[in-house]
Formats: structure tokens, C-alpha cells, sequence
């Protein structure tokens, strides 16, 4: 049964599962899956071992495991998938992946390998038939990772006359916590949705470690390419003069990605110490003319969409976040204010609530947030409340930006007040109709919106989401 379970499990990792995009079941949902697959591929093994060791024990006594082991490569190749499975078992628990989370993706693929090989050899020297499992499970394994290469090349190098790889620019927010302003620079256009996560690689920082973060923003502008560079066919006209391309322009999109990505171990220190010196070189040389953040290569794998959710029938939409989970709304508040101007969507009021420790952290968003008063300049249907935690001297409860004010409250938000007042008629959008509440934060931040919302059920209907970046 444990070489049986073997398809499900390696079904349910893939980052790129057509299954979940035609049933709509999210990457989050796949991931909890795989996760209690191989919990019960864990426990059927040991239970295969332990039923073994009993009859071994039955006819040779204790004494005579060991040697059983020693003479019989079968048994050794059995040792080895215990041993892989019980340190997967081990790394795989939640505290130590979320502390280290690389070095827990490192030896959960080691060990990987380690389980595939030896479960080919234990079922390949005895002539088993459940082998047939094992060479399924290895041939999703690696065509997944074959395939996830393609989409690499393909979405970060564009295929024609030169090459046009992805470039990532760091801008350093030097006010507030520790936070890096990640742009990445697409070779051409992202079809980007909102709540979308990907997976950056940064060879300059880490040459074999990935890592997930969720998409803040996206803009595409059409830049002057050198017609040497562009994918467009030259078309001939006809002329005997000889074109040289390299004199001619065109105007192709591009996509930009931006990532707000908050300073922790490991990777993200590496960025943050990497932005922090060419900042330190900016202020020691006053003289630069010009200041360039730094260019490296870059590629990134994605998007992937870790829920499937939709607020476009909701006339009032409430989304909480904390920290650097402000990432996750800005998608979706955007594509609501556009939508609404044009009278696709059912949204009367928006209302976002961000919670942060310094009055100084609405820097990572500022820009984008200027965005999205002008996209409410007209129907004002967009409200701010930003409490911070640890404040400084806030003699000003109110800041106008873009024209509009944010409220600043002091200490953390009444989940039960603020959904309240969600609930009243509002003056300028009269009833309210359906609420769709989403949180992105931490732990303490979506079990407060939640215990608010099942508080408030029973007043109305009610509909309540989190993204709590369970795929890392």
C-alpha cells in the first residue's frame, strides 16, 4: 500500500498540477494533501518493516535482524527507504520548516532521491510488482522538475535573435523595519493575477536555493527595443538599400514584478545586506549624478495562484493584513477599483485594514498606494485604516495622500468594531449585501478576523478567506 500511495503523493507536490487548474483546487489545498499522503506513506511503511521484524524475530530471534541485513542487498535497499523517510518525517515538521526553510527544501529533495532509489532497488531485486508504482512516482518526479525548467527558459529568456534575460533591481527602504523592493524586469508580458505568488532565483545570492514570495504588484510599459533585439519579424520591402537593425527601434510591453520582501535569515538577509552596501555608497559619494539601484540576473518560476478566490459579487469587501501580508490585497484592490469604474463587479466599498509595528512602514507601498487613489478618484469607494503597534510620536492621526485621507489609529484593530461597522449602511453606498472578509498575516492576526467573523454570522451573510503563505 506505501508503493501504491507513492502516485498520489507525487501527484499532489507538482507546482505546475493541471488536475488542481481544471478542478480549481488551490496549491495551498494540493499541498495539505501531499502532506498527509506522505504521513500515511510514513506509517504503512514502518508498519511493513514492523510486521517483517516480527516474523524474522519469530524464526531467528533478535540476533538474527542484523545479519538478515548484512547478507541481503533486498533488505539494505528497505533500510535505505526507512532512513529517507524518517528523516523527511523529522525536517518536515512545521516549526523547523518554517525556521529554515531552505535547509529543509535541501534535504527534503536529498532525501527524496534517496527513498526513490532505494524503494527502485527493493522492489527491482526481488522482481515485485508493485515496481511499476515506484517507476510512475520517478517519472512524475522528474518530469515535473523538467518541466518547471522549461517554463524558467521559456518565461525569462525570450527565443529569437539575442538574448533578453530577466534583470532584478533592488530598491532599499531605508525607513521603518528591515524590507527589500524587489523589480523584476520580465523579457515580456506576465499575465499576472491577483493573490499570485512566485518562486525567485537570484544566482548572485544563492545558486541553488528558490524562494517563494507573493506578488505586490505589476505594471507593463512598452520600452524602445533595438529592432536587432526585438522578436518581430523584419519584413522585406522590396528596397535593394540593405537595413541595418541595429539603427532601428520598436516598441515592445514589458512586465514588471515587485515583491516587497521583509528581512529575515538565510536569503533574505543576503538581499537585504546587498541593497543596504549599495545605499551605504549612494550616501558616502554625494557626488553621483546619477543613482542607480543594482542590476543582477534574475529568473523567476510562476505565477502560482495558492487560492482560487473571487470578490467580484461582493458589494463590500473588507481585507485585513499584517506586516508584509499588505502584499497580498494590493492585487485585488486594484483589479476592484478598475472594474468597478467600468461596471463589471457588484463592489460598492472597499476597505482595507493594515496593521505594522512603524508609522514608517507605509514607505513600501507608498507609490502604490498613491496608484490607487487616483484609480478611486471618481466613485471614492476606497477606504485606508492603518494601525500601528509600536508608535513614535504620531502627532498626526490623519495624512493625505493622492488627495485622500489614511486614518493612523494607535495599537492593534477590534476585529469585532471594525465588522460592525462593515455591516451598517454606509452613507454614500447605502445597504450593504453580502461581506467578504480576507486576512493575510500572521497566525495571531487571522485567528482574531476569524473569531470576529463567525461572532457576526448570524447578522449576515458573510463570506471569510485567509492567505496564510502555506506553501512555503
Amino acid at each position: 500500500m506505501a508503493v501504491v500511495n507513492l502516485v498520489p503523493l507525487f501527484l499532489c507536490m507538482m507546482r505546475n498540477n493541471y488536475i488542481g487548474k481544471i478542478t480549481g483546487i488551490s496549491f495551498s489545498t494540493w499541498n495539505l494533501y501531499h502532506r498527509w499522503a506522505g504521513r500515511i506513506v510514513v506509517i504503512e511503511s514502518f508498519c511493513h518493516t514492523i510486521a517483517w521484524m516480527i516474523n524474522q524475530v519469530d524464526y531467528n530471534g533478535w540476533s538474527g535482524i542484523g545479519p538478515a541485513i548484512r547478507e541481503k542487498r533486498f533488505l539494505q535497499m528497505g533500510l535505505l527507504v526507512l532512513i529517507s523517510l524518517f528523516l523527511i518525517l523529522v525536517t518536515s515538521v512545521a516549526p523547523l520548516r518554517h525556521a529554515h526553510y531552505q535547509v529543509f527544501l535541501g534535504i527534503h529533495q536529498v532525501c527524496i532521491a534517496m527513498f526513490l532509489s532505494g524503494a527502485w532497488f527493493h522492489c527491482y531485486i526481488d522482481q515485485l510488482p508493485h515496481q511499476i508504482y515506484v517507476n510512475v512516482a520517478i517519472g512524475l518526479w522528474i518530469g515535473e522538475r523538467l518541466h518547471r525548467l522549461f517554463n524558467i527558459l521559456r518565461k525569462n529568456k525570450i527565443f529569437g535573435k539575442s538574448w533578453n534575460i530577466t534583470t532584478a533591481e533592488l530598491q532599499l527602504t531605508l525607513s521603518g523595519e528591515d524590507a527589500v523592493r524587489v523589480s523584476v524586469r520580465m523579457p515580456g508580458v506576465w499575465n499576472y493575477k491577483p493573490g499570485q505568488h512566485a518562486y525567485i532565483y537570484m544566482p548572485r545570492l544563492s545558486w541553488t536555493q528558490s524562494h517563494p514570495f507573493s506578488i505586490a504588484w505589476s505594471t507593463t510599459t512598452m520600452e524602445s527595443i533595438p529592432l536587432a533585439e526585438s522578436t518581430l519579424a523584419v519584413v522585406d520591402s522590396g528596397s535593394s538599400e540593405k537595413i541595418d537593425p541595429s539603427r532601428y527601434y520598436v516598441e515592445e510591453p514589458r512586465t514588471t514584478i515587485h515583491f516587497v520582501i521583509q528581512r529575515h535569515a538565510g536569503f533574505t538577509n543576503r538581499l537585504f545586506l546587498q541593497a543596504s552596501e549599495n545605499a551605504r555608497q549612494y550616501f558616502l559619494d554625494p557626488e553621483m549624478a546619477e543613482h542607480k539601484p543594482p542590476r543582477f540576473l534574475a529568473m523567476v518560476e510562476g505565477p502560482y495562484s495558492s487560492e482560487s478566490y473571487s470578490f467580484d459579487s461582493f458589494p463590500t469587501v473588507l481585507f485585513v493584513a499584517g506586516g508584509a501580508g499588505i502584499t497580498h490585497p494590493l492585487g485585488f484592490i486594484r483589479h476592484l477599483l478598475i472594474a468597478s469604474a467600468e461596471n463589471l463587479v457588484a463592489t460598492r466599498r472597499i476597505k482595507l485594514v493594515w496593521i505594522i509595528r512603524d508609522k514608517n512602514n507605509c514607505g513600501w507601498i507608498s507609490d502604490w498606494l498613491e496608484e490607487l487613489w487616483h484609480l478611486d478618484a471618481d466613485r471614492e469607494i476606497l477606504e485606508v485604516e492603518i494601525y500601528v503597534t509600536r508608535p513614535d510620536k504620531m502627532k498626526d492621526r490623519r495624512t493625505r495622500m493622492g488627495g485622500r485621507k489614511i486614518k493612523w489609529m494607535v495599537g492593534r484593530p477590534q476585529h469585532e468594531i471594525i465588522i460592525s461597522g462593515m455591516l451598517a449602511p454606509h452613507k454614500k453606498q447605502g445597504p450593504v449585501g453580502a461581506l467578504a472578509v480576507n486576512a493575510c498575516g500572521s497566525g495571531s492576526v487571522c485567528d482574531g478576523v476569524r473569531a470576529a467573523v463567525r461572532e457576526k454570522l448570524h447578522e449576515a451573510r458573510i463570506e471569510y478567506s485567509e492567505e496564510s503563505f502555506s506553501w512555503s
